[in-house]
């Protein structure tokens, strides 16, 4: 697995080819901080927060380049076993949200 380091040695960067399918992944990006990598579009979809709404928004990982990518993944937390159903998806986002593990 290629990793990355900031220049301060702090959160690693995990590259996209080493990301997983379905994987939930802590990250730096542009409107979320936890998401759901899909291989077979290479997004990740998480919750992004708006005017007081709330919905799935999808980013691409920052090694797509300057001009598309925004997620910096840089913890795996596990497999995401739910369906592809985006309302089924939110809820399972949600429920991480504040969460350490």
């Amino acid at each position: 697995m290629n990793l990355y380091f900031n220049l301060d040695g702090s959160k690693k960067m995990i590259s996209q080819k080493d990301c997983t399918d379905k994987h939930v992944y802590r990250c730096d990006a542009r409107n979320f901080s936890v998401a759901i990598y899909y291989a077979k579009n290479d997004t990740f979809y998480g919750i992004r927060y708006k005017f007081g709404d709330k919905f799935i928004a999808a980013e691409c990982h920052w090694d797509k380049g300057m001009a598309y990518g925004t997620v910096k993944p840089s913890e795996d937390i596990g497999l995401y076993s739910g369906s592809d159903d985006l309302p089924e998806i939110f809820k399972f986002l949600e429920s991480l949200e504040g969460s350490d593990d």
